[in-house]
Order: C-alpha cells, then structure tokens, then sequence
C-alpha cells in the first residue's frame, strides 16, 4: 500500500491526507457503526494519527460513549454528511479512516472483524482477518 493516501468527503469541503503506511484494516458490526453509516458493517482502514492531517475544511464531530465503554468521536462533513474517519480512547495512536472517503480504492484486507456478535445473520462475512465479538484489547497480532 502507498504511504501518501488522500480523501475527503462527498462534497469535496473536508480534504485529508495520510503520509505513513496504514496500519490495518478491520471490519466492524457495533450498533454505533450501523447507525452512523446506515450499513451492516463499517470497512476502517487504521492509520497513524501522527500521519494523518486535515488539509481543507473543519469537520464536525459527534463524542459518544462506545459499546468497548471508551470514548469516541466520528468525524463528518457538516455540509453534505459523509463519514470522514473515527478516533478512540482505545486505540489513542490511531485515526480510523472510512474506506469510501479515500481518493483511490485500496488493497482492503482486514486484519480483523470486530463485534461480529452485531453482524446481521444475512450479511455473509469476509473469511480474511481475526473475528472478535467484541472489540479486542489491542491491534492484530
């Protein structure tokens, strides 16, 4: 994978970039997940939050308290509502980015799956990457 990734939002106001190799991929079924994105599962693509800055706009953010007890926030775009990227107390070095906000698609392999006790019975899950129910104490190994 490149170590210079771009994104932004659907409207083009937020714009991003990653200059360090991600870090990991995951896949996750927690309820704040589905309801944020409106989807069965979020594909995160885990970077270096040191790497990782805001070159246009100011996204908005919403603070809540996730399924783990840490706190998080999810970062949107305040004009047309597109998901940006998510940080955790849990994993403080660390930016989750949404997969759809990158620029160019990547090599997506999951490393993990996370809260697949959430997944919905008809949504076939991937066969690459640990599965959790809940989310583990730490990355993949």
């Amino acid at each position: 994978m490149t170590t210079d990734l771009t994104g932004g939002c659907a409207c083009g106001r937020i714009r991003y970039r990653v200059t360090a190799e991600p870090l990991f991929g995951v896949i996750c079924y927690c309820r704040e997940c589905q309801r944020s994105t409106g989807t069965a599962a979020s594909p995160l693509l885990a970077v270096p939050r040191a790497a990782f800055r805001y070159e246009a706009g100011e996204p908005r953010s919403r603070e809540y308290t996730a399924d783990s007890g840490n706190r998080a926030r999810h970062f949107f775009c305040g004009e047309c509502g597109a998901q940006i990227a998510g940080i955790s107390d849990g994993y403080p070095d660390t930016v989750t980015l949404r997969l759809g906000s990158l620029d160019t698609p990547v090599d997506f392999q999951p490393a993990m799956q996370v809260y697949v006790a959430n997944a919905p019975a008809w949504l076939p899950l991937p066969e690459s990457g640990q599965r959790f129910q809940r989310l583990p104490d730490g990355p993949p190994a």
